[in-house]
């Protein structure tokens, strides 16, 4: 599992990923199919709570992966 950071409308956000590819691709398809979709993501630190991201053409977003180890 890979830990994907998140920057979406210049707050930060994370999601674990199982493949980093098939993440990005999901958004891709969404920003270029024109059908936006509702991306479920985690807000804050410690205390996580479920925030979600609507997905579209528009939708100006960053992700990057963080290899967890331990």
């Amino acid at each position: 599992m890979i830990r994907l950071d998140i920057i979406y409308d210049g707050h930060p956000y994370s999601v674990a990923a199982d493949d980093p590819a098939r993440f990005k691709a999901r958004i891709l398809a969404a920003s270029t199919s024109g059908e936006p979709f509702w991306l479920t993501v985690n807000e804050g630190e410690g205390t996580v709570k479920a925030v979600d991201l609507l997905i579209n053409a528009h939708t100006q977003i960053s992700v990057a992966a963080i290899t967890l180890n331990g």
